[in-house]
């Protein structure tokens, strides 16, 4: 339980300092960490709604980051092996 609080938590400072401009997503973190969410949701065997809080937060939040930047990142039409 401490643990899911910390973890959201730490979000409020990565947020300020990347909307003052102090700190850059990287887009294929951002992207990997979406994908290791929906994993982490599919592999879920106890379907309760306390087992979905934690993956689904992570899945969430993560895919709220990662969409803006794929979107830019195709919008300036940057290749793809350009994409860091």
């Amino acid at each position: 339980m401490l643990s899911g609080v910390l973890v959201i938590i730490s979000v409020i400072p990565y947020a300020l300092r990347t909307y003052q401009g102090k700190t850059k997503p990287n887009i294929t973190s951002w992207t990997l960490w979406t994908l290791i969410g929906a994993a982490l949701l599919f592999a879920i065997t106890d379907h309760t709604f306390p087992n979905y809080i934690l993956p689904l937060y992570m899945f969430l939040g993560t895919f709220i980051i990662s969409v803006p930047l794929v979107r830019d990142q195709l919008r300036h039409k940057i290749p793809l092996r350009d994409w860091t």
